[in-house]
Parts: structure tokens; sequence; C-alpha cells
């Protein structure tokens, strides 16, 4: 797969050796993570994965057009506000077709059946930091992130689209949609 998105992105062709050099790198640097234990090891990978993922953020930011992310950003936060309690308080009661209930219930037990998992986690790697920093951090910090991410990169492929540089329908028809 990286080594298809190299070919796609800067026309490096797809060879074994490619391959063999994406390996070898993904082998030291988890050789790394290895050799300095557990500890230092994950916060080294994770450290890596994060800075990876502001700078590929960062450049479809920079080379996709920032003004036609930041339009369509303040759009939709546009659009969020005035559908917003349409949107709350839909219950679909005339073609009482099921949805907003089942998905509210699907939605309610993914949470429930995760409840216990993510607090470990969360409460072992939050040591120090009082609750309500941990639920600020949470909320605040995880949906800034997410409403970041998805405007860039839900931008980005809308305005591929919006160009002819992708055909999503001729797409969904080679391939399907999974």
């Amino acid at each position: 797969l990286v080594t298809e998105c190299m070919q796609w992105l800067f026309g490096i062709p797809h060879t074994l050796q490619l391959d063999a050099i994406i390996i070898t790198c993904w082998i030291i640097l988890n050789a790394i993570c290895v050799a300095c234990g557990l500890q230092k090891g994950v916060r080294i990978a994770s450290d890596v994965r994060s800075y990876l993922s502001f700078l590929m953020l960062g450049w479809v930011f920079i080379v996709s057009g920032a003004s036609f992310i930041m339009n369509y950003f303040t759009d939709s936060v546009g659009m969020l506000l005035m559908y917003l309690p349409r949107m709350l308080f839909y219950t679909d009661p005339i073609a009482k077709g099921g949805f907003p209930q089942g998905w509210t219930v699907f939605y309610w037990a993914w949470w429930v059946i995760y409840a216990i998992q993510m607090s470990i986690f969360l409460a072992r790697i939050s040591r120090g930091r009082t609750v309500r920093e941990l639920c600020f951090g949470m909320v605040l910090g995880l949906t800034a992130s997410t409403w970041i991410l998805w405007t860039v990169l839900g931008s980005n492929t809308l305005l591929l689209i919006d160009k002819n540089i992708i055909n999503i329908p001729n797409l969904i028809e080679q391939y399907g949609v999974a």
C-alpha cells in the first residue's frame, strides 16, 4: 500500500527494492522502539505517528487549496448551526422508518461496551491529571482534532470530485462500495 501511494504521488515505480526499503525502515523503527523499552518505545512510536499525521494533514491542507477548505469549513459550521435543532429532535414520526431510534440504541450500546476498556486505558495514560482535565481534554481536544481532520480530508475529497479528478460513481461501479 505504501509503495502504491509513493508510485501515485511521486512517480516512483513499485519495485521489489522499494518494498525492501520500506519494510527495512519499518523494521528499524520497531526495533528502536523495542530496544528503548516498553514505556519509552511506545512513546517514540506514538510521537513518530503523530508527527507524520500532522505532516500529512498539513501537506493536504496546503496542496489541495487552503481557501476552499476554509470556505467549506465556514459553510459547514453555518449548516451545522442551522440544522442542529432538527437533527437533535428528529424522530421520523411520519414514515416511522426507525432509523433515528435504531441508530441511537446502536451508538449508546457501542459506548457502553467500550466504556470499561476506554476508562482503564484513559486512566493509565492520564496519570497526574485531574478528572476535570481529562474530561475537558477528551471532549474539547478530540472533538476539535476530529473536526479539523474531517474538514481537511472531506473538503479535499469534494474539491477533487468537483474538479473531475476523482469520479466516485465510476469507482463505486468498478470496485463496489466496500
